[in-house]
């Protein structure tokens, strides 16, 4: 005989059809367990603290744009799991072996900018791992007039607390999904800070993240992978785009851009002007020029030969990506905005590195214009 693992002294594993009864009798009392509903209320200043640091339109209440980051709906949920993962019965709660694993989201409606929300926690499912138990919750988040806004899906690993005789597998749990065989459509890279620490594996201070994505109609696919040792950080994601709420909003050509008259000239005259001291060897520059908030034009440059062309860059990773919407390339080669002026306010990104970085930020806007 043998105790079970993170359960109560005194369950002892003998027949197989005791370990099957008992591994019934724990799911059937954690699904029957019933959480409180609770509210969740916030203000716009709770999502710019949530959202600090990407883009304007979550940063300035007063934006036009101004929107609360999607998965700014995963906080309810995480709140609930807070209050209610010690009350669940039948199972011994240690926090120093909870994982937070597959995580799913869907939303409805586009979050109010401020508001109350109320959300119901419910114990989805129980599964054993062999090494551990797998918890399946299920939170679903209305607003204030009882619309659904948002449902969770969210997979708590207990490390050591398996082997009791349930079931490994669910039908109730969102599968995660493959990305296509083929180059991701687009990359981005993003030095992690201090305070910035874990993923699926270990992620160290100051490693940098590179999160491939594969677009697929409205449907996509991405995976985060450590540059530095190219271990995998998260994978099986994906994101289901909604249409735009704004139907007024149509696709943009490029032939509509101010911005691509500006870069035909570029070419002959005003890129060296931008760019010469920037840098003297083979430095390759992506601008991704955005319209209405949605992508609508990739430009690459090469410096050392002054070459610039339609799309993605040639090079397997620029070594400079910027990006910025087409009314504020306008500005900043017209020279009524200064770069540093744009890089304060939000409307201008410079990813790259360090020393080239610096470099581009010491561009004086009035010098383009000349």
């Amino acid at each position: 005989m043998s105790s079970l693992p993170g359960y109560p002294d005194g369950v002892y594993l003998q027949p197989t059809q005791k370990e099957t009864l008992y591994s019934m009798f724990l799911e059937t009392l954690a699904k029957a367990y019933q959480a409180a509903p609770m509210e969740f209320i916030y203000t716009e200043r709770d999502a710019i603290l949530y959202a600090l640091g990407d883009f304007l339109k979550f940063l300035f209440e007063q934006s036009k744009d101004f929107c609360v980051l999607p998965t700014f709906a995963v906080i309810p949920c995480v709140d609930m799991f807070q209050e209610n993962a010690q009350k669940i019965p039948g199972f011994k709660f240690d926090p120093a072996k909870i994982l937070h694993g597959e995580h799913y989201l869907q939303l409805y409606k586009p979050l109010p900018h401020s508001g109350k929300l109320t959300s119901y926690f419910k114990v989805a499912d129980v599964l054993d791992k062999g090494s551990g138990l797998v918890k399946v919750y299920n939170v679903e988040t209305f607003n204030d007039i009882g619309e659904k806004v948002a449902f969770n899906q969210m997979l708590e690993f207990t490390v050591g607390a398996g082997n009791f005789g349930g079931r490994k597998a669910s039908d109730i749990i969102v599968p995660v999904a493959k990305p296509p065989i083929r180059k991701p459509d687009a990359v981005m890279e993003e030095k992690t800070t201090k305070d910035q620490v874990r993923f699926v594996k270990p992620v160290l201070p100051g490693q940098t993240l590179k999160t491939e994505m594969w677009r697929e109609e409205a449907r996509i696919f991405f995976t985060t992978k450590v540059v530095e040792t190219d271990e995998p950080v998260i994978g099986g994601a994906y994101i289901d785009l909604h249409e735009s709420c704004d139907a007024n909003i149509k696709p943009t050509s490029v032939s509509s851009l101010k911005s691509t008259n500006i870069f035909k000239q570029l070419v002959s005259s005003k890129a060296n002007t931008m760019t010469s001291s920037v840098s003297s060897g083979n430095t390759v520059l992506q601008w991704n020029i955005t319209h209405q908030g949605a992508s609508a034009f990739s430009f690459a440059q090469t410096l050392n030969t002054n070459e610039i062309y339609v799309g993605a860059s040639n090079a397997t990773t620029p070594d400079c990506t910027i990006s910025l919407s087409d009314e504020v390339f306008v500005d900043l080669m017209g020279g009524r905005l200064d770069v540093k002026q744009a890089l304060a306010n939000g409307s201008l990104r410079i990813n790259a590195k360090t020393t080239l970085a610096q470099k581009l930020n010491n561009i004086d806007g009035e010098k383009i214009s000349k």
